[in-house]
């Protein structure tokens, strides 16, 4: 499905090209998928969530494309193809972009026209990032403690059932949160302050399921005031989801200019009707 105005350009130039003698005969590009390679294991696994495809022709943005896609390019011969992967950011259909932290998958291809090529690109962290904070919960020890804000429970489980943990090779562990029959509020934070730096990307990667609704944010600590910036709420995912949630606008707030920051995890399950579980893995703060 073709996701921006740019490729809808192009289709629009393919119709007027049937009027012209002189046409050329496009040629088709196939993406199933784009992956995503991590093997650093201080970097945690190698789990994604790229839905779009940004593709450029000899630099030449083509368009946006979500996958899989089959993209129709005006170009014969031997074309310099580059593929961006594209996320939802802080998981919105409506925040389409490339995620900063991919690195760009290259390669020449030699276009006929009327033939489909398929390629199936590649991505990798960007060597130079900055890890933050990166918990996999593979030790059964958890980087998170409880807060002081009338939280009910805030301890944090261990589950290495293949039905209940992260489906990821040589994974472990996840952390699973029983929050039993509610009312119930849990909130952990991280152990540590991070020092964040101001004007940068910065994410924070989060795979969960849960029962209920998840609340993820951060602690400015700059004041003697402490209070909680929420950032995303995850809505109830009966299957493992990943999230790429955005800091950055928060941490370069003026008023958390030199400030240490903390993530934090909040939920209120409220039904005493039913029991309600919380499972996490591969959180990671990222920036550049």
């Amino acid at each position: 499905m073709i996701k921006s105005r740019h490729a809808i350009f192009v289709l629009i130039l393919l119709t007027v090209a049937s009027c012209d003698p002189d046409e050329i005969n496009p040629s088709f590009l196939h993406i199933p998928s784009i992956s995503f390679k991590q093997e650093n294991t201080q970097r945690g696994g190698n789990t994604s969530d790229i839905v779009d495809a940004w593709v450029y022709v000899n630099n030449k943005e083509i368009g946006v494309f979500e996958l899989p896609a089959t993209i129709p390019i005006l170009e014969n011969g031997e074309n310099q193809i580059k593929v961006l992967a594209g996320i939802k950011k802080d998981g919105q259909s409506n925040k389409r972009i490339t995620y900063p932290f991919y690195t760009i998958y290259k390669e020449t291809l030699l276009l006929k026209g009327g033939q489909t090529d398929t390629i199936r690109p590649v991505v990798e962290y960007f060597s130079s990032l900055n890890f933050a904070w990166v918990e996999t919960f593979d030790s059964q020890t958890a980087s998170l403690e409880g807060t002081s804000s009338g939280r009910t429970i805030d301890s944090v489980a261990f589950t290495n059932d293949q039905d209940e943990k992260l489906n990821l090779i040589n994974n472990k562990f996840s952390a699973k949160i029983p929050l039993g029959k509610g009312p119930q509020i849990f909130e952990v934070a991280t152990l540590q302050e991070m020092n964040l730096p101001q004007g940068k990307n910065i994410f924070l990667e989060v795979d969960y399921k849960s029962d209920i609704a998840v609340q993820f944010g951060i602690y400015p600590f700059n004041t003697a005031d402490i209070y909680g910036l929420p950032i995303l709420l995850a809505y109830p995912s009966k299957n493992w989801k990943k999230l790429y949630i955005s800091l950055g606008e928060e941490v370069s707030a003026p008023k958390n200019n030199g400030a240490t920051f903390k993530v934090f995890i909040y939920a209120n399950h409220a039904d005493s009707s039913q029991n309600a579980f919380i499972y996490l893995d591969e959180l990671k703060v990222i920036h550049q």
